[in-house]
């Protein structure tokens, strides 16, 4: 079972408007319904911002969330995010169109923390975001800006996976069959080391 969750967001209450993000996580939403040959591929629930209402709503998100993690063992999940990412006290959040100033969405500590503890074979997070290098930071030693990269985080990865370069904030496999654009760590390595995006 595929299942995947799109969110695309141009519009807010009280932050300055995007461009594209409602396009980019349909034109997503369409390349991983079907395969090429025009066979079923992933189960897509794919929600927007529409002409300034209050759709993408936090409780809403973490709805949405609920639903691609539960039951969700030996399913391929996929999640999807364009729109504002906003940084707190508490960690970077992606922003709900209902956004406070002491609560702007939902935490990226909880989407990492939803994905690590999956019983699903496989999850691939893209985050098309302010500050989504912060789902890839150690919970408890973020700051108040995107950390640069632990020497011994860099140490860890490069002898656990030889096959994958670390680029800045991001980890590059070399080879198939994993990818994992914008924001990529991958292994099979153990699960509780790090906070990671995980295919099995």
């Amino acid at each position: 079972m595929k299942r995947a969750l799109l969110v695309g967001i141009d519009h807010y209450q009280q932050l300055p408007p995007l461009a594209g993000c409602v396009a980019d996580a349909t034109a997503v939403a369409e390349i991983i319904r079907t395969h090429a040959d025009g066979s079923p591929n992933y189960q897509v629930e794919l929600i927007t911002s529409e002409n300034n209402h209050a759709v993408v709503t936090r409780e809403g998100l973490r709805g949405a969330l609920a639903r691609l993690f539960g039951n969700a063992r030996g399913a391929d999940l996929f999640f999807f995010f364009a729109g504002h990412g906003g940084q707190t006290l508490w960690g970077a959040d992606l922003v709900t169109q209902d956004a406070t100033s002491n609560s702007l969405g939902v935490s990226m500590n909880d989407l990492i923390t939803l994905a690590n503890d999956s019983p699903a074979r496989s999850v691939t997070l893209i985050l098309d975001c302010c500050f989504s290098g912060d789902l890839g930071n150690l919970t408890g030693l973020q700051a108040s800006s995107i950390a640069e990269p632990l020497d011994w985080v860099k140490q860890f990865w490069e002898r656990t996976l030889p096959h994958s370069r670390l680029v800045g904030h991001r980890r590059q496999p070399l080879k198939p069959p994993v990818t994992v654009p914008l924001l990529a760590f991958s292994s099979t390595a153990s699960r509780a080391a790090l906070p990671t995006i995980w295919a099995k």
